[in-house]
């Protein structure tokens, strides 16, 4: 099946404009050359993104880093031959699985990441349901294409009463 004629990138990865600067300082942040290192033998070629504004890369630069997203560093990182983003801003999970997961599968990545549900919240009567039943059936049709998936979880379901709100189990999926 030939590819969809997506817009894709190879991302690289600009070295830190100085020896000195806060990115190249951070103890958090790993050099180029260790990073090679680790990801020795990676076997991905195909890279996706799929997700509501964190995973299209919304946010404000930091003074003495590079101004890339979150995304475009990973994809130059891995050193990926092609790597689409396809997040979106204002995106519930159900948009994502509708306008974002046939165009992903389309695309036939090999490890895709996945960062979604936050704008569910963010409604005056959540239904947590829905949102869970979305990310299961991103996280299972991606699965089931044998692509790695990488999920990102932002916040802790909790169950609330008028006065207290306590961290419930929610749902995690091992695959």
């Amino acid at each position: 099946m030939a590819s969809p004629a997506y817009k894709t990138e190879t991302a690289q990865l600009a070295p830190a404009s100085s020896r000195h600067s806060a990115e190249y300082m951070d103890a958090d942040v790993l050099y180029p050359e260790d990073s090679r290192s680790l990801l020795a033998g990676a076997r991905w070629r195909r890279f996706a993104v799929l997700g509501d504004s964190l995973a299209e890369g919304v946010g404000d630069s930091t003074l003495g880093y590079l101004t890339l997203s979150w995304a475009d560093r990973v994809a130059a990182e891995l050193a990926v031959p092609h790597y689409v983003n396809l997040g979106e801003r204002h995106l519930t999970a159900p948009q994502v699985v509708e306008k974002q997961l046939p165009r992903a599968i389309e695309w036939q990545p090999d490890l895709v990441a996945v960062i979604a549900g936050g704008n569910d919240l963010f409604v005056p009567e959540p239904d947590l349901d829905a949102t869970a039943f979305a990310l299961d059936e991103l996280y299972a049709s991606l699965r089931g294409t044998g692509a790695d998936v990488i999920a990102f979880t932002l916040m802790i379901r909790a169950r609330c009463s008028a006065t207290r709100c306590s961290a419930a189990a929610s749902r995690s999926s091992t695959n």
